[in-house]
């Protein structure tokens, strides 16, 4: 008889074992199906588009300052705001806008003279988080294109999404005057869009 228990007991142990075992498996299947689910929301849009944005320079004899070398640098500054209200890919969207995430830029800089060099160019977000510089740029040399922080990628996508508009600073130094030219600037980002 006691044999019996002992068995009994033994079963219904295991029974309850088991039965806890594949009530954990399917906790965690519900767990993994709902992630699932809610990841891929088929409600959002995603659009991607470039934020264009072209700042004519005119640096003057004005701007000069000494460098230690003795050599003079003339600098230069500006500024563009851009607004996604003029964007055709996302202006009917501008309320339905749920995250905006920045995907990379590109800088040129269009209508450099023989002979004239750009020593750096540095590119704001506002005026402050450093996008990017670019060093040495002639007319048949880009130059070296230097990233900037990560917190800049991220704030693009926060500004452009709280504000509906960013604007980009540039900053820099040329080693003469007068030069004109155009710095041309495109943003890539991703607006993802609530369809509902």
């Amino acid at each position: 008889m006691l044999c019996c228990s002992k068995l009994k007991s033994t079963i219904t142990l295991q029974l309850e074992t088991f039965k806890h075992l594949i009530m954990k498996r399917i906790y965690l299947l519900l767990f993994i199906i709902s992630i699932f689910l809610y990841s891929c929301n088929d409600d959002d849009m995603e659009i991607k588009t470039n934020i264009p944005i072209s700042l004519p320079i005119n640096v003057n004899e004005a701007s000069a300052t000494n460098q230690d070398t003795g050599q003079p640098e003339y600098s230069f500054t500006a500024s563009e705001t851009y607004r996604l209200s003029d964007n055709e890919d996302v202006s009917e969207y501008l309320d339905d806008m749920k995250y905006i995430a920045y995907k990379g830029h590109s800088v040129g800089v269009n209508g450099l003279a023989d002979g004239d060099t750009i020593r750096n160019i540095e590119v704001l977000v506002g005026d402050e988080s450093v996008l990017t510089t670019v060093e040495n740029v002639t007319n048949s040399d880009p130059g070296t294109i230097v990233s900037g922080g990560l917190a800049s990628y991220a704030t693009i996508g926060d500004i452009l999404l709280a504000e509906k508009q960013i604007t980009i600073s540039v900053n820099g130094t040329t080693e003469k005057a007068p030069i004109d030219f155009t710095i041309d600037l495109s943003l890539q980002i991703a607006v993802f869009v609530d369809e509902n």
